[in-house]
């Protein structure tokens, strides 16, 4: 006999959340329980049914396998790099079943986005994060069951919620037990908590205070423990997973852990031949700089350690180049250009080295072309 599409067997639609199937599974694992039908072979059928459905579509992974797959869904790979989703050491914990995924499971993470300004990443900062977290519920303490209720110890596993299988290679492993689903005991469904419907969860909104160090970019994150959902009874929170955003700057560039000045400093031919004292912005205040004669359109001034603090070396810091330029001016007054006419005039008489030697390298292309053609 071919088997029952799983979500037919619970009784869900293809795209159930993840609340939907544990919730209808606990209805259905109650109703047809063998302890509830004594001598029932069709019910205890049932019953198994339902667990096998519930242990496929309650695990991502092998959800995702199914969906894609159906009943011919291939196992986690062993051989390759992927180990049912873990790593290399959590399968080597399950074969010799050293600390295994039999015990109650912990809580999920949950992630947040963290807006920054680049001052704030610059300092470091602390930032007040809200959010909505699955907390143990107050009335059951997260059991699911009501606190006068008083169900019968599973006798599979005696009260413990798990029970010892065979795993890979025939080596026993530790696992949830099929007969309680790791309750400990047979709950009816009179049994169940009132406050929250037997989930043992109830979603809260939390407050923490997040003490982001000097230094993060985008996409840089840190992990607050135990802040996240919470898990089985037993099984502990999950992390609240900060991710951070820093926004981009009117005034600086950021190139790692570098800076730049997004505009040049404007010098005009006087300033830059001459020299002349800028204000330079930095995020510390302004930098009193003095800049020497002779400055060349396109220099990049380099300031060591005024850049921005490496996140994962506190003692390193990066630099902050600011770019210069020297302003062509467009419209001249009569005197100013008298004094260029002049300026000019003595540069004629007196060439540079850079221009001479620019000249030289013009006037011997065109006599090498020259020769070519004749």
């Amino acid at each position: 006999m071919s088997k029952r599409d799983y979500y037919e067997v619970l009784g869900v639609g293809r795209d159930a959340s993840p609340e939907e199937i544990n919730k209808a599974y606990r209805k259905l694992a109650l109703q047809h329980h063998p302890d509830r039908n004594p001598g029932d072979a069709a019910a205890h059928e049932h019953f198994k049914e339902v667990n096998e459905a519930n242990s496929v579509l309650s695990d991502p992974d092998q959800r995702r396998r199914y969906d894609r797959y159906g009943h011919g869904a291939p196992p986690p790979e062993v051989g390759g790099v992927n180990f049912g989703g873990g790593t290399i050491f959590e399968f080597i914990e399950d074969m010799f079943n050293m600390g295994g995924r039999g015990g109650p499971r912990g809580g999920r993470d949950i992630q947040v986005l963290i807006d920054l300004k680049l001052e704030e990443a610059y300092a470091g900062v602390k930032k007040q994060v809200t959010y909505k977290r699955e907390e143990n519920c107050a009335e059951c303490g997260g059991g699911g069951v009501k606190r006068s209720a008083r169900p019968p110890t599973c006798r599979r596993c005696n009260g413990s919620g798990v029970e010892v299988g065979r795993g890979i290679f025939g080596l026993p492993q530790q696992q949830r037990c099929r007969n309680c689903q790791g309750m400990g005991a047979i709950v009816k469904e009179t049994d169940l908590c009132t406050e929250c419907k037997g989930r043992g969860r109830a979603e809260r909104q939390r407050t923490v205070m997040v003490n982001i160090p000097p230094g993060v970019d985008t996409r840089d994150g840190m992990s607050l423990e135990d802040d996240g959902h919470a898990g089985d009874p037993g099984g502990g929170h999950g992390n609240l997973v900060c991710v951070f955003r820093v926004a981009e700057h009117k005034m600086f560039r950021r190139e790692g852990i570098h800076l730049q000045l997004s505009e040049p400093i404007p010098l005009t031919f006087g300033e830059a031949a001459l020299g002349t004292t800028v204000e330079i912005p930095t995020l510390d205040g302004k930098l009193s700089h003095e800049i020497p004669p002779g400055t060349q359109a396109g220099t990049r001034l380099r300031f060591e350690r005024m850049g921005m603090p490496d996140v994962r070396s506190p003692r390193k810091r990066g630099d902050l180049i600011v770019p210069v330029a020297v302003i062509t001016p467009r419209n001249l007054t009569p005197r100013q250009r008298e004094l260029l006419q002049e300026l000019a005039e003595i540069e004629q008489k007196h060439v540079s080295p850079e221009r001479k030697s620019f000249m030289d390298k013009v006037r011997d292309f065109f006599k090498r072309d020259e020769k070519k053609n004749s």
